[in-house]
């Protein structure tokens, strides 16, 4: 699988993470849900994805990036993909 990109989840990603990647790494809509799944449990993620205005600039957001994301604060997450199957694999900081 390919590294689509890599971020520390600060407080304020808890409801909206924005990060940078190759374009065409992701889906080419302007909104889209991405399926992800968790590395370490398995457990499948319904991320809301958006691109935003800023060249090859998305973002993550919705209830269930907020579920995920805050309970692991501080953490340093890499997105993970290979066609249409996204991994996300999260390191302790």
């Amino acid at each position: 699988m390919e590294e689509i990109f890599q971020a520390n989840i600060a407080p304020n990603h808890a409801r909206k993470l924005t990060f940078s990647c190759n374009a065409d790494a992701l889906p080419q809509a302007a909104r889209f849900d991405l399926i992800v799944k968790d590395d370490a449990t398995g457990r499948s993620w319904k991320f809301e994805c958006k691109r935003e205005p800023q060249a090859n600039s998305f973002s993550f957001s919705g209830s269930q990036w907020r579920d995920f994301a805050t309970p692991r604060i501080n953490a340093s997450i890499t997105l993970f993909g290979n066609g249409n199957i996204y991994v996300i694999r999260v390191r302790p900081m």
